[in-house]
């Protein structure tokens, strides 16, 4: 049921049209319960194994070609557990990426940056799939007169897609 209600909230997000800025109060809020479901006591294998305050570099690449989509869940991911973490993303909601590419670098804490990655990649693989996939069936088409809509039956269902899509 949680997973549900998360999931319903992160459709609702994406209502807005592209361009638009997004609502961070809310996108903190979904992005703390997911922490919560996915770690609700922390990276207890961090915790136990790695020191306090080890700084790192890491970086989010592509595994795969496709469609970008969720540069705002990045930094405010972070901004979740300090102001000290810096992000930098490398490509724009709506980018065509190459397998390999560079999307982001992260510098911060060890710590910080393993316990945010599982859950930041899960949404960015899940709204990138989205815009990937919307992007192909645009390109098959080829029909700047046909419009491809969000069209499920379910109200939450359909708030998730409906920014991809217009990415």
């Amino acid at each position: 049921q949680d997973l549900y209600l998360l999931s319903f909230v992160l459709r609702v997000l994406w209502i807005e049209v592209k361009h638009m800025e997004i609502n961070t109060h809310y996108l903190k809020t979904l992005l703390s319960a997911a922490l919560n479901e996915d770690c609700p006591k922390g990276d207890i294998t961090s915790n136990y194994f790695l020191k306090d305050g080890v700084q790192v570099q890491a970086e989010i690449k592509a595994k795969e070609s496709g469609v970008f989509y969720g540069k705002a869940l990045i930094p405010t991911m972070f901004s979740l557990f300090d102001d000290a973490t810096e992000t930098q993303c490398h490509v724009n909601d709506g980018d065509s990426l190459e397998e390999g590419q560079k999307v982001c670098t992260i510098k911060g804490t060890i710590k910080t940056i393993l316990l945010a990655e599982r859950v930041l990649l899960n949404f960015l693989q899940r709204l990138s799939g989205i815009s990937t996939i919307t992007s192909q069936f645009v390109k098959a088409l080829d029909n700047p007169a046909i419009k491809i809509l969000d069209t499920r039956d379910r109200k939450s269902t359909r708030l998730n897609s409906s920014h991809q899509i217009i990415s």
